[in-house]
């Protein structure tokens, strides 16, 4: 019989992890949903009884000083293959097990979709003219066309290679980087190779498409983000400390871009007193590029199997430093 674990299922802000995936097969293991963000400071008191723990992604910081607060904690798994949030070698020192989740099939797509879905609401300004008529009114702002523009892809990897083969239904030039990227995988993406300043001044929309890495970390800084044109769009469907958030707040505020749209922040969920929820010009979503059904479907899936491999001692799918 298997054992009477509790689990807690943390940051299901979409409520759909119980409809998608099988948790009464865990039974009598007895899963809790938590529909939001829990304060750092009652995470230790909350998660005190669980024996499992099941992560979405980097929502929840799982470090040092909050495993050696968790006395019952024997598992945890966490959506993805792996996660800047959990202190692995903690976790390791008590001997508990981590597993993560393979690739959903349509994730890459997902995202480059996402991505897509900012281009064309932030350059047409769909959510202000929208939101018009909502109020009452009906005359919204001209939008920019895309049709003889340039997309700057920076970070060609498999997400950034979709975005890129998007952009020719919109007529664009695609112009590209990545730490490692070569003229022969740009072109075959359909894109030129640029270096990175030469892009950012070049491109009329950037989007960012990196793994975020000590490299990478505040890549797009003050002095990159003065490259960019005043006609220009930042995406970031990445990682939000990609970017110099007070330098990007910065150039927003004094319109020497046009806009930006975010769907990642350095600090999720977003603080309410954010400057970027007061600026007209940015359209921020709160981390939905993955965020699809089919997705959480195949995840959750993964992550009951993960939990019932280690309930029988057999853990499964294990991360690694």
């Amino acid at each position: 019989m298997r054992p009477a674990w509790k689990i807690a299922v943390l940051d299901d802000y979409q409520r759909v992890a119980h409809d998608v995936a099988d948790w009464e097969s865990l039974a009598p293991a007895h899963p809790i949903f938590f529909h939001g963000p829990v304060c750092a400071d009652r995470l230790p008191g909350v998660l005190a009884p669980f024996d499992a723990l099941v992560l979405m992604r980097e929502r929840t910081l799982l470090n040092r000083g909050l495993i050696e607060q968790l006395p019952a904690l024997r598992f945890v798994t966490t959506m993805g293959g792996r996660s800047t949030a959990i202190d692995l070698s903690a976790l390791a020192e008590r001997g508990i097990p981590v597993s993560g989740t393979d690739p959903a099939p349509d994730a890459d797509l997902a995202t480059a979709t996402m991505t897509w879905a900012l281009i064309l609401a932030i350059t047409r300004d769909i959510v202000g003219a929208a939101s018009s008529v909502r109020a009452g009114g009906w005359a919204g702002k001209a939008g920019c066309d895309l049709q003889g523009k340039t997309l700057g892809v920076v970070g060609l990897g498999k997400v950034g290679i979709q975005v890129a083969h998007m952009a020719r239904a919109f007529g664009m030039e695609v112009v590209a980087w990545s730490p490692k990227i070569n003229p022969q995988r740009a072109s075959a993406a359909g894109a030129l190779s640029l270096p990175l300043d030469a892009l950012l001044s070049k491109a009329d929309v950037v989007s960012l498409h990196l793994r975020l890495t000590d490299a990478t970390r505040g890549l797009i800084d003050a002095r990159r983000l003065m490259l960019m044109r005043p006609q220009s769009y930042l995406i970031n469907t990445a990682r939000g400390a990609l970017v110099d958030e007070g330098a990007l707040f910065t150039q927003l505020r004094a319109r020497r871009i046009a806009g930006a749209a975010l769907d990642t922040f350095g600090q999720e969920p977003l603080g309410a007193a954010s400057p970027f929820r007061a600026l007209d010009n940015v359209l921020a979503t709160p981390h939905l590029g993955h965020a699809t059904r089919n997705n959480f479907r195949f995840g959750y899936s993964q992550a009951v199997e993960n939990i019932a491999a280690a309930m029988a001692g057999r853990p499964i799918r294990l991360l690694r430093n």
